[in-house]
């Protein structure tokens, strides 16, 4: 599983890591968990949508609660579920 860190309140770190690993015309699941920077600007489908112009398909799913910070996560059973899922090609952490 390849992990992508998203430090910044940007979204271009993790466009630009998807951008120079996943190859054209593949398809991937992508775990974003993050709080409000990444619901509000609705990163998880920003993400989908521009992989879907280079010809990519993206599974993407989201835990995001507002104000959240890891250690939150960690005893959040959405964001569990969906960690539990597992097969992530890709995981994105927002703090």
């Amino acid at each position: 599983m390849a992990v992508i860190v998203a430090i910044q309140k940007t979204s271009l770190s993790i466009l630009l890591a998807l951008g120079t690993t996943v190859a054209s015309a593949q398809q991937h699941r992508v775990l974003f968990i993050g709080n409000s920077y990444t619901s509000v600007n609705n990163l998880s489908e920003m993400t989908r949508q521009l992989a879907l112009s280079l010809g990519d398909t993206l599974e993407v799913a989201s835990s995001s609660p507002g104000g959240f910070i890891f250690s939150q996560h960690c005893t959040n059973t959405a964001t569990q579920g969906l960690i539990d899922q597992g097969d992530w090609d890709f995981v994105v952490l927002q703090e």
